[in-house]
């Protein structure tokens, strides 16, 4: 039964050893009182062994710990590798254990994101369109640079964007209802509205946007842009206005080639297209038809001579 005991008492002592994360034990003194080998490995550029002083950043997270009774972190990197360490207080020993978790993959991940989205910011700051993001909900996070040459964008306290009062006022409604939609139910998002130079004038832009989505196809983030299309647009309205002037004229004419400016009674033109409806109408329907024809060549000269009629 002994032997069985100090056998299992061996297995407890060696667990912290055969720990591949970093276990160690700092008395009130700040002397190290034990280091498992991979404390020991990321305690090695201060050179510190067990009975000694562990470094001043770490002596006084101790003291903390002790005086507040409070878990406390700590982190400390070796060899490219990253460690959290956690201090739990002993109060009636008067030492704190440190227990430790490798976060290199986690430090690295974060890295690598910060330097995507620094990657992303530059090259946004570089594209000649107003380039933003959004997160799942419809909040506006993000501008490039491009946000300086308009008027009314805001930045609130947690970092979104207020960006309704840079659109026109008779263009807010349907761009906010647009948008609202587009996040609501996961579509892209189009529309062309007036937007707000920073000189005061409104220009025309195309803004659009698309949902990025995960492997699950849950949205996790929208990416947008607003093109300059103000030229576009007032081609758009200079053809429109010149197509309408030409129906316009073109009815006018028709009113001039069908009607007789002096008489103003239907020309011969007008006449014969007139004849022809009749004519169709006759053979859909089977029904005969009657023209009256009346000689107005000397109608002139009675009225010359005996007045109008």
């Amino acid at each position: 039964m002994t032997d069985c005991l100090d056998e299992k008492c061996r297995d407890i002592a060696l667990f912290p050893e055969e720990n591949p994360f970093p276990v160690m034990r700092v008395s009130n003194q700040c002397d190290l009182l034990y280091a498992n080998r991979t404390a020991l490995k990321i305690l090695s550029p201060w050179r510190c062994a067990i009975g000694e002083p562990v470094p001043d950043f770490i002596c006084q997270k101790v003291k903390n710990s002790l005086q507040s009774n409070v878990r406390l972190t700590l982190e400390i990197s070796c060899e490219n590798r990253f460690y959290a360490l956690t201090l739990v207080p002993v109060l009636e020993r008067d030492y704190v254990n440190f227990y430790g978790q490798d976060m290199t993959q986690s430090k690295l991940a974060i890295e690598q994101l910060r330097q995507n989205e620094m990657r992303f910011q530059q090259i946004a700051d570089f594209m000649p369109q107003l380039v933003w993001t959004a997160d799942p909900s419809g909040v506006v996070d993000y501008y490039n640079e491009r946000r300086n040459e308009f008027e009314g964008f805001t930045q609130n306290p947690d970092g979104s964007w207020a960006w309704a009062p840079v659109v026109h006022p008779e263009d807010q409604e349907e761009t906010v209802e647009a948008w609202k939609k587009a996040y609501q139910t996961g579509t892209a998002y189009e529309i062309k509205h007036r937007v707000k130079r920073s000189n005061g004038r409104f220009c025309w832009f195309l803004s659009r946007a698309f949902p990025i989505r995960d492997e699950t196809g849950k949205i996790i983030k929208w990416f947008g842009t607003a093109t300059d299309i103000d030229d576009i647009k007032k081609v758009e309205i200079k053809l429109a206005q010149a197509k309408k002037a030409a129906e316009e004229a073109n009815q006018k004419l028709k009113e001039l080639a069908s009607t007789d400016v002096v008489t103003g009674l239907l020309s011969r033109r007008a006449f014969m297209d007139e004849a022809q409806r009749l004519f169709q109408l006759a053979e859909r329907y089977q029904r005969p038809f009657s023209f009256l024809i009346i000689d107005i060549d000397h109608f002139k000269k009675v009225n010359d001579t005996y007045g109008h009629l």
